[in-house]
Protein backbone atom coordinates (compact mmCIF):
# COMPACT_ATOMS: atom_id res chain seq x y z
CA UNK A 1 0.00 0.00 0.00
CA UNK A 2 1.05 3.59 -0.56
CA UNK A 3 -0.35 6.76 0.93
CA UNK A 4 0.53 9.90 -0.99
CA UNK A 5 1.66 12.76 -0.90
CA UNK A 6 5.37 12.13 -0.28
CA UNK A 7 6.61 15.29 1.38
CA UNK A 8 9.68 13.74 3.01
CA UNK A 9 10.87 11.70 -0.01
CA UNK A 10 14.13 12.46 -1.84
CA UNK A 11 13.06 13.42 -5.38
CA UNK A 12 15.22 13.27 -8.52
CA UNK A 13 15.00 16.11 -11.05
CA UNK A 14 14.98 15.30 -14.78
CA UNK A 15 17.51 17.76 -16.21
CA UNK A 16 16.61 17.00 -19.84
CA UNK A 17 12.95 17.84 -19.16
CA UNK A 18 14.05 21.04 -17.38
CA UNK A 19 15.83 22.18 -20.56
CA UNK A 20 12.50 21.80 -22.38
CA UNK A 21 10.69 23.95 -19.83
CA UNK A 22 9.23 21.09 -17.77
CA UNK A 23 9.74 20.44 -14.08
CA UNK A 24 9.74 16.63 -13.86
CA UNK A 25 10.64 14.90 -10.61
CA UNK A 26 10.52 11.25 -9.62
CA UNK A 27 11.03 9.01 -6.61
CA UNK A 28 11.51 5.26 -6.24
CA UNK A 29 10.13 3.99 -2.95
CA UNK A 30 11.77 1.37 -0.78
CA UNK A 31 8.96 0.27 1.53
CA UNK A 32 6.40 0.07 -1.30
CA UNK A 33 6.97 -1.26 -4.85
CA UNK A 34 6.15 2.08 -6.48
CA UNK A 35 7.88 4.58 -8.76
CA UNK A 36 6.17 7.96 -8.70
CA UNK A 37 6.67 10.76 -11.24
CA UNK A 38 5.29 14.30 -11.29
CA UNK A 39 5.56 16.78 -14.16
CA UNK A 40 4.71 20.47 -13.88
CA UNK A 41 4.19 22.56 -17.00
CA UNK A 42 3.29 26.26 -17.32
CA UNK A 43 1.07 27.30 -20.23
CA UNK A 44 0.18 31.00 -20.15
CA UNK A 45 -2.16 31.35 -17.15
CA UNK A 46 -2.48 27.62 -16.56
CA UNK A 47 -0.32 25.18 -14.59
CA UNK A 48 -0.67 21.55 -15.66
CA UNK A 49 0.29 18.74 -13.29
CA UNK A 50 0.78 15.22 -14.64
CA UNK A 51 1.26 12.31 -12.25
CA UNK A 52 2.27 8.73 -13.03
CA UNK A 53 2.41 5.90 -10.49
CA UNK A 54 4.08 2.64 -11.56
CA UNK A 55 3.90 -0.63 -9.65
CA UNK A 56 7.19 -2.57 -9.77
CA UNK A 57 5.66 -5.56 -7.97
CA UNK A 58 3.70 -8.51 -9.30
CA UNK A 59 0.71 -8.02 -6.97
CA UNK A 60 -2.04 -5.41 -7.06
CA UNK A 61 -1.36 -2.50 -4.71
CA UNK A 62 -3.65 0.12 -3.15
CA UNK A 63 -2.77 3.80 -3.07
CA UNK A 64 -4.28 7.02 -1.76
CA UNK A 65 -3.43 10.38 -3.32
CA UNK A 66 -4.57 13.93 -2.60
CA UNK A 67 -3.38 17.33 -3.73
CA UNK A 68 -2.77 19.57 -0.71
CA UNK A 69 -2.35 23.22 -1.79
CA UNK A 70 -2.63 25.52 1.22
CA UNK A 71 -4.30 28.80 0.27
CA UNK A 72 -4.44 32.05 2.19
CA UNK A 73 -7.95 33.44 2.13
CA UNK A 74 -8.65 37.09 1.45
CA UNK A 75 -11.70 39.29 1.96
CA UNK A 76 -14.15 38.57 -0.83
CA UNK A 77 -13.11 34.97 -1.46
CA UNK A 78 -16.03 32.68 -2.28
CA UNK A 79 -16.07 28.96 -3.05
CA UNK A 80 -17.68 27.87 -6.32
CA UNK A 81 -18.60 24.21 -6.77
CA UNK A 82 -20.80 22.23 -9.15
CA UNK A 83 -24.23 21.76 -7.62
CA UNK A 84 -23.74 17.99 -7.72
CA UNK A 85 -20.57 18.37 -5.61
CA UNK A 86 -22.08 20.80 -3.12
CA UNK A 87 -24.96 18.42 -2.47
CA UNK A 88 -22.46 15.78 -1.30
CA UNK A 89 -20.89 17.98 1.38
CA UNK A 90 -23.54 17.27 4.00
CA UNK A 91 -24.31 20.89 4.76
CA UNK A 92 -20.97 22.14 6.15
CA UNK A 93 -22.00 25.75 6.79
CA UNK A 94 -18.57 27.33 6.30
CA UNK A 95 -18.33 26.33 2.62
CA UNK A 96 -20.88 29.08 1.92
CA UNK A 97 -18.77 31.72 3.70
CA UNK A 98 -15.00 31.08 3.62
CA UNK A 99 -14.29 34.25 5.58
CA UNK A 100 -16.75 33.33 8.32
CA UNK A 101 -15.62 33.34 11.95
CA UNK A 102 -17.48 30.09 12.66
CA UNK A 103 -14.23 28.10 12.65
CA UNK A 104 -12.06 30.57 14.55
CA UNK A 105 -9.71 28.59 16.75
CA UNK A 106 -10.78 25.27 15.21
CA UNK A 107 -10.39 23.31 11.98
CA UNK A 108 -12.52 20.97 9.91
CA UNK A 109 -12.28 18.77 6.83
CA UNK A 110 -15.16 17.47 4.74
CA UNK A 111 -15.27 15.21 1.68
CA UNK A 112 -17.46 15.07 -1.39
CA UNK A 113 -17.20 11.59 -2.91
CA UNK A 114 -18.25 9.81 -6.09
CA UNK A 115 -18.09 13.06 -8.07
CA UNK A 116 -19.48 13.39 -11.57
CA UNK A 117 -17.82 16.78 -12.22
CA UNK A 118 -14.16 17.52 -11.63
CA UNK A 119 -13.71 21.18 -10.89
CA UNK A 120 -13.79 23.71 -8.06
CA UNK A 121 -12.89 27.39 -7.91
CA UNK A 122 -12.37 30.34 -5.62
CA UNK A 123 -13.72 33.67 -6.86
CA UNK A 124 -12.97 36.99 -5.25
CA UNK A 125 -15.90 39.40 -5.37
CA UNK A 126 -13.63 42.37 -4.56
CA UNK A 127 -10.83 41.89 -7.12
CA UNK A 128 -12.66 39.77 -9.69
CA UNK A 129 -9.87 37.18 -9.55
CA UNK A 130 -10.53 33.48 -10.05
CA UNK A 131 -8.49 30.38 -9.14
CA UNK A 132 -9.85 27.20 -10.69
CA UNK A 133 -8.83 23.56 -10.22
CA UNK A 134 -9.88 20.98 -12.82
CA UNK A 135 -9.36 17.22 -12.96
CA UNK A 136 -10.85 14.06 -14.43
CA UNK A 137 -13.42 12.68 -11.95
CA UNK A 138 -13.09 9.20 -13.46
CA UNK A 139 -9.53 9.18 -12.11
CA UNK A 140 -10.06 11.21 -8.94
CA UNK A 141 -13.69 11.15 -7.84
CA UNK A 142 -13.25 12.82 -4.45
CA UNK A 143 -12.81 16.42 -3.28
CA UNK A 144 -11.58 17.24 0.20
CA UNK A 145 -12.09 20.72 1.66
CA UNK A 146 -9.83 21.64 4.57
CA UNK A 147 -10.49 24.81 6.58
CA UNK A 148 -8.03 25.67 9.32
CA UNK A 149 -9.14 28.62 11.42
CA UNK A 150 -6.22 28.32 13.84
CA UNK A 151 -7.04 24.92 15.28
CA UNK A 152 -4.00 23.23 13.71
CA UNK A 153 -0.73 24.75 14.96
CA UNK A 154 -2.43 28.19 14.97
CA UNK A 155 -2.24 28.41 11.16
CA UNK A 156 -4.90 30.08 9.03
CA UNK A 157 -5.46 28.51 5.61
CA UNK A 158 -7.80 26.69 3.26
CA UNK A 159 -7.19 23.80 0.86
CA UNK A 160 -9.00 22.42 -2.17
CA UNK A 161 -7.92 18.78 -2.41
CA UNK A 162 -8.75 16.70 -5.49
CA UNK A 163 -8.22 13.07 -4.40
CA UNK A 164 -8.78 9.47 -5.44
CA UNK A 165 -10.52 8.44 -2.21
CA UNK A 166 -11.25 9.09 1.43
CA UNK A 167 -10.73 9.38 4.35
CA UNK A 168 -7.07 10.40 4.67
CA UNK A 169 -6.04 7.08 6.23
CA UNK A 170 -5.23 4.45 3.60
CA UNK A 171 -6.06 1.44 5.74
CA UNK A 172 -9.59 2.75 6.31
CA UNK A 173 -10.04 3.86 2.69
CA UNK A 174 -8.93 0.41 1.46
CA UNK A 175 -11.38 -1.34 3.78
CA UNK A 176 -14.17 0.80 2.33
CA UNK A 177 -12.93 0.30 -1.25
CA UNK A 178 -12.45 4.08 -1.45
CA UNK A 179 -8.90 4.23 -2.80
CA UNK A 180 -7.05 3.55 -6.03
CA UNK A 181 -5.48 0.28 -7.12
CA UNK A 182 -2.57 -0.44 -9.44
CA UNK A 183 -2.22 -3.85 -11.06
CA UNK A 184 1.04 -5.75 -10.80
CA UNK A 185 3.60 -4.20 -13.20
CA UNK A 186 0.89 -1.70 -14.12
CA UNK A 187 0.67 2.08 -13.97
CA UNK A 188 -1.87 4.89 -13.63
CA UNK A 189 -1.70 8.46 -14.93
CA UNK A 190 -3.77 11.47 -13.92
CA UNK A 191 -3.78 15.25 -14.41
CA UNK A 192 -4.76 18.39 -12.53
CA UNK A 193 -5.04 21.81 -14.16
CA UNK A 194 -4.86 25.04 -12.16
CA UNK A 195 -5.95 28.18 -13.96
CA UNK A 196 -5.52 31.74 -12.70
CA UNK A 197 -7.50 34.58 -14.23
CA UNK A 198 -10.58 36.73 -14.00
CA UNK A 199 -14.07 35.45 -13.31
CA UNK A 200 -15.12 35.96 -16.93
CA UNK A 201 -12.37 33.68 -18.31
CA UNK A 202 -13.61 30.40 -19.76
CA UNK A 203 -12.56 27.13 -18.18
CA UNK A 204 -10.95 24.20 -19.96
CA UNK A 205 -14.19 22.28 -19.44
CA UNK A 206 -16.25 25.02 -21.10
CA UNK A 207 -13.87 25.11 -24.07
CA UNK A 208 -14.00 21.36 -24.67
Amino acid sequence: MLQLPLRAAAWTVDNDAWKRGLLRTSVSLKISPFDFERTVELRENEVRFTYELRNRGISEECYLWAMHPLLRLRTGDELELPLSTRMRLEGASWINDLTSSCLNGTCEKVFASMLSEGWAAINNSVTGDRLQFEWDPSRNNTLGLWFNGGGWHSHQHFALEPANGEPDLLTVAAQRNRCGKVAGHGSVVWHVWIRVGKQDCRSRLEES
